[in-house]
């Protein structure tokens, strides 16, 4: 009974809380959206988010950016590259390094050409390089467009890469250090005596190029070291051709040298006579020409993807893979050949017999 009591009062009072009374029907409503839901869903244009960005809406520009490159249909209409080039300076702005790299670095796939693709991922290259986004350059360079010195001095100060003014200051600054490493290292590749670092110089190169054609608008410092890179390696494989042809040769000329030993002659005399048969290769004659034969094998295709890496002609090493192929070929008739006959054409045995 007291429960259907407590039920019945509060039917009652539902009314007092807008709920329709006994009997009673609320009439259904469709209320407009307010200006504010109607702004909260609009998707700016590109002329709008460029405006947020010039009044520093970073964040506005990014929520935007964000709703804007999953829907295919209307991506086309600003551009992937734009949108991750302003959605990088957008995290750039607001100190969201590890953001704006990836941005920077999806920019550099989404660029429409070779330059803009450059400028992208130099950025990039240019924010890993710095210290909380400023970035100092190691050698004193001549002041030019956004630099903070005079013009025609020394600038050495910090240039500040949320100030896209310093930024191609910035790229020139950071493409003179670069330089700098890379001559360092080119110089000892020259003295040195092994691809392995010329490999990696190569590798070096291909960060760079981008780094230059951002920074001066062509590559002609990279597309000269490479070419002297790739005269260092020609002349290093040719050096290591000969000097494994010398061991092959010494060591045949080893193999083949007659050695004399005596057998009993079959008269049944208990006589011997003295009979001749090629020295043959011993165990690590045997070893040297297998591994000379594996390393001229390596050499045709390690020049293919060395010229690859250093983006010269397929012909560029085409005399040194002839030759390691001759090479792997001779290598291969000294360790296969029979030096077990006796007596054999042109021994003392059959000369003396004439």
């Amino acid at each position: 009974m007291k429960s259907w009591i407590v039920l019945y009062c509060i039917a009652l009072t539902l009314p007092a809380y807008g709920l329709p009374a006994r009997g009673q029907t609320k009439p259904a409503t469709h209320e407009p959206a307010g200006p504010a839901t109607a702004e909260a869903n609009k998707i700016f244009t590109m002329d709008e988010l460029k405006s947020a960005f010039d009044e520093q809406q970073y964040r506005v520009v990014l929520q935007q950016i964000n709703r804007i490159q999953p829907n295919k249909k209307i991506l086309p209409d600003y551009g992937a590259y734009n949108l991750d080039m302003l959605k990088a300076e957008s995290c750039l702005r607001l100190r969201m390094n590890s953001q704006a790299l990836d941005a920077f670095a999806m920019a550099g796939k989404d660029a429409p050409n070779r330059p803009a693709a450059a400028l992208a991922s130099a950025t990039a290259l240019l924010l890993k390089r710095s210290t909380n986004l400023q970035y100092t350059p190691r050698h004193a360079v001549l002041a030019g467009p956004g630099s903070t010195a005079a013009s025609g001095t020394a600038h050495s100060a910090a240039f500040d890469l949320t100030n896209a003014a310093q930024r191609p200051a910035a790229l020139n600054a950071l493409l003179g250090d670069e330089q700098s490493d890379v001559k360092a290292k080119s110089g000892a590749v020259e003295k040195g005596s092994s691809l392995l670092p010329i490999a990696a110089l190569a590798k070096t190169l291909e960060d760079l190029e981008v780094l230059e054609l951002a920074a001066t608008g062509a590559t002609e410092y990279v597309t000269q070291e490479r070419t002297l890179l790739a005269g260092v390696a020609e002349k290093l494989m040719k050096a290591s051709l000969a000097q494994m042809t010398i061991s092959v040769h010494a060591i045949q000329g080893n193999a083949e040298k007659f050695v004399e030993f005596w057998l009993p002659v079959l008269d049944g005399s208990g006589r011997t006579e003295k009979h001749y048969k090629k020295r043959g290769l011993a165990n690590t004659d045997m070893q040297q020409l297998r591994t000379i034969k594996g390393n001229a094998e390596m050499i045709p295709p390690a020049a293919k993807e060395l010229a690859g890496h250093l983006h010269q002609e397929a012909t560029v090493f085409e005399k040194i893979t002839e030759d390691a192929q001759k090479l792997a070929a001779e290598a291969g008739d000294v360790l296969n050949a029979d030096y077990t006959e006796i007596d054999p054409p042109g021994s003392p045995f059959n000369r003396n017999r004439r």
